[in-house]
């Protein structure tokens, strides 16, 4: 039987900071320790937390049913660990998470001393459109089922074989698919996958752009596919030079200074008394880090 959702996700808090926090969501395959590199050069200032998804990591344990139960999971996290306002870092699966909280569930924070206080978007998808749903949710099923019937490397061996991480190199791709076999277990990742297919998300950017909750969109400058994504998007896009999909782990200064630029804007409008959604969003509309 699965964990009531009101369960908090395995989680780790580090840094400092007293005043704000930031929450980091990684992204299928992956674990809270993706973060390590982004939150040494923020733990002096901020409280940092890095969550392992169900099916991830400390969760692998846990099962969900779908998206919403996962966002249920992630809200309990920040209840269980956050007491001052806070920002939602995600990247790929976990963007969509975040996406997700942001669109349907921000108000659960509203008045709380964990305020949201922004979303940074990092290589996420903010959902497809009817007619590309049926074939997403028949290659999501594929995948799902080689995770669950044949040896979690030689899948992973395919899975980093795909377009979007063409930026990484032979011994790169070795290095992450040794840690994710290590970390994984391949029928937690099945039930995961089919968990929160993108076959089955609404598409969000509406409901983002006429939210009050300001987000942001980060990518890999050699991430073409995500980089159209996310300038589509009506919110400031930064891009972050020589890296590709995984743009955090492939050059996390560069990332990480994206991070303080948005950071630091936010805090410019905030005390100018500007209106937080149209301040925040005009400041910057493309930038490369």
């Amino acid at each position: 039987m699965s964990p009531p959702v009101n369960t908090a996700l395995a989680a780790d808090l580090t840094g400092q900071g007293k005043a704000q926090a930031l929450v980091f969501v990684h992204g299928f395959l992956g674990s809270s320790g993706d973060w390590f590199s982004v939150i040494q050069r923020f733990k002096k200032d901020f409280q940092c937390v890095t969550v392992d998804l169900p099916g991830h990591g400390k969760s692998r344990n846990l099962e969900v049913k779908n998206m919403e139960e996962t966002v249920e999971h992630l809200i309990q996290t920040v209840f269980e660990y956050v007491s001052v306002p806070f920002w939602l870092v995600g990247y790929s699966l976990g963007a969509r998470v975040c996406m997700l909280l942001c669109a349907k569930r921000s108000h659960v924070f509203k008045d709380k001393p964990c305020q949201l206080r922004g979303l940074m978007i990092e290589s996420g998808h903010p959902g497809l459109l009817n007619p590309e749903k049926k074939m997403r949710k028949e290659n999501d099923e594929a995948w799902a089922c080689r995770f669950e019937e044949e040896p979690l490397r030689d899948v992973l061996d395919d899975w980093y074989n795909q377009p979007v991480f063409l930026s990484l190199n032979e011994l790169q791709k070795q290095s992450v698919i040794s840690k994710r076999s290590q970390d994984n277990t391949g029928s937690s990742l099945a039930k995961m996958l089919r968990a929160t297919s993108l076959s089955t998300q609404a598409c969000l950017a509406l409901e983002l752009e006429k939210s009050d909750i300001p987000f942001y969109y980060l990518c890999g400058e050699k991430d073409s596919k995500f980089s159209q994504i996310g300038r589509a998007l009506k919110c400031p896009f930064y891009g972050v030079k020589q890296a590709g999909h995984n743009a955090h782990h492939e050059q996390p200064e560069r990332f990480s200074l994206a991070m303080k630029k948005i950071i630091k804007n936010d805090k410019k409008g905030t005390q100018r008394g500007k209106n937080p959604r149209t301040y925040r969003r005009r400041a910057v509309r493309t930038a490369l880090v």
